[in-house]
């Protein structure tokens, strides 16, 4: 399994990231889950645009109004990996 490293804050652009593209699509799965975890509630701190609010505030009202269906994330992933 890929380390990764949580003391680095940046990554350098001209690095060779091709060994995690080669890694299993279960693990690379787990790589993104575990790097998106690792910013959530540092994104979360980021100022919104008046445009990003008012998206958030749509897709809220389509959910609200049964407008879209919508699946947990875990089961959304069990059946992805399923298929």
């Amino acid at each position: 399994m890929l380390e990764m490293n949580s003391t680095s804050s940046t990554m350098h652009p001209s690095a060779d990231h091709s060994g995690i593209f080669a890694l299993p699509v279960e693990e690379r799965i787990d790589l993104a889950q575990r790097l998106w975890d690792s910013v959530r509630d540092e994104i979360e701190a980021l100022p919104l645009t008046a445009a990003q609010r008012a998206e958030i505030e749509r897709r809220v009202a389509e959910i609200d109004a049964g407008a879209v269906h919508c699946e947990p994330f875990d089961a959304l992933m069990k059946r992805l990996l399923a298929e």
